[in-house]
């Protein structure tokens, strides 16, 4: 999984769910991936997060998170990205 160049955090989240569900199998506690069987690794990296349709100089919050990946068939996440979120709508 990469980080998100601007999506929406709606979008943010499927496709989180989508790389879990579909890349990836539960052993015990671990996660692995279904392609190549190396267990899962996470990258820590910052989302600025901007109210949907702002484009001026921001006061963005930044949400940390910790993004699953493959450490064999991907490259590392980018450490920061971009969602937008309507107005209102920011995680706690």
């Amino acid at each position: 999984m990469q980080t998100p160049g601007f999506a929406s955090m709606a979008e943010f989240f499927e496709s989180v769910k989508d790389f879990l569900d579909k890349r990836c199998i539960l052993n015990r506690d671990e996660i692995y991936c279904a392609d190549c069987g190396s267990r899962i690794s996470y990258s820590n990296v910052g989302l600025s997060i901007r109210e949907e349709g702002f484009s001026g100089p921001t006061d963005s919050e930044v949400w940390s998170v910790s993004l699953p990946y493959c450490p064999i068939c991907e490259p590392t996440p980018k450490r920061n990205g971009r969602l937008h979120s309507a107005s209102g709508t920011r995680p706690n």
